[in-house]
């Protein structure tokens, strides 16, 4: 299990619960296959393994639990419901020689939508977080920030409350960030890749994407002389992976190194549930020790509170 997109929010004070207590919350809003006339529903899957047994909340190494949600859904193509309306607008115009207004035509609508539904077909779609009680941050396995605060609310719904917030820093990223590039020197541990974004913060100007270029040449360093900032750059942190990085401290397009993969297949046994295991500890550790030395060259992180 490796995350290939990362949006972090930091907890506030201690965890207000144990992963025992999550366990039993989560077990109150089980995934399960849409009922009747239910066009969606949000719940908890186990992340590993099948059945009813399963734990809904896998724990790793004591201090990290890794969280699924499931939404199931029924997909009804909008051309069948188009078709369908369209031949019984034309019904009732040729029967009864009148227009079809808008009202009556989405009361049509709603009620082909609600005859179709049985026969529309079923998915599923899974995202996972991870509650890192030692650092005391949440990754969500999201390239979003809508759909990472959907997980939340749905944890928030079972357990009471959950009091995050999406991780900031003293100043803006993109400030830090554009440093690295005119100073041609990264961070240590760190490394410039060639993928950079180019944006102008005060008027909001067009973005310009930079490529596999060299981030140290003449016509960019031209672009941050004229006012813009690096909004997004791709970096590598050691020989563990690659990934993008924007101005909201979010990670992007997550790339694994072969010595991180060749690390966890040694440290897993010769089961795929072993191998699980290994991958979701060592990327764990690995964010656990990159993630103060970003935060730290990014200006620090602005904690909230009562986790200062």
């Amino acid at each position: 299990m490796l995350f290939k997109n990362i949006r972090t929010f930091r907890v506030a004070g201690d965890l207000p619960f144990t992963f025992e207590e999550l366990e039993k919350a989560l077990a109150t809003k089980r995934a399960r296959p849409c009922a009747a006339q239910e066009s969606t529903h949000h719940g908890f899957a186990a992340p590993i393994g099948k059945g009813d047994d399963a734990p809904l909340v896998h724990v790793v190494n004591n201090d990290c639990a890794l969280i699924r949600v499931q939404i199931d859904s029924l997909l009804l193509p909008d051309s069948v419901v188009s078709k369908a309306v369209k031949n019984k607008v034309a019904e009732i115009e040729e029967s009864h020689n009148r227009k079809v207004r808008k009202r009556e035509r989405d009361q049509i609508k709603d009620e082909v939508i609600q005859a179709y539904m049985p026969r529309a077909f079923p998915l599923d779609n899974s995202s996972y977080l991870i509650i890192d009680k030692a650092s005391g941050l949440i990754y969500c396995n999201t390239p979003t920030a809508k759909r990472a605060e959907e997980m939340l609310s749905l944890i928030r719904e079972v357990v009471g409350s959950l009091p995050v917030r999406p991780l900031r820093t003293k100043l803006e990223p993109a400030i830090s960030m554009t440093e690295w590039m005119k100073s041609k020197t990264p961070p240590e541990d760190f490394s410039l890749l060639g993928d950079a974004q180019l944006s102008d913060l005060d008027s909001g100007g067009g973005v310009l994407r930079a490529k596999k270029q060299d981030l140290g040449d003449e016509a960019l360093l031209a672009l941050i002389e004229e006012g813009r900032h690096a909004t997004e750059l791709r970096i590598a942190y050691k020989d563990q992976f690659s990934m993008s990085i924007n101005n909201d401290v979010a990670l992007k397009s997550i790339s694994y190194e072969n010595v991180f993969e060749e690390k966890a297949s040694a440290d897993a046994g010769d089961d795929a549930d072993s191998l699980f295991n290994s991958n979701l500890s060592l990327m764990v550790l690995t964010l656990r020790e990159m993630m103060p030395k970003l935060l730290t060259n990014l200006g620090g992180e602005d904690l909230p509170a009562t986790a200062a």
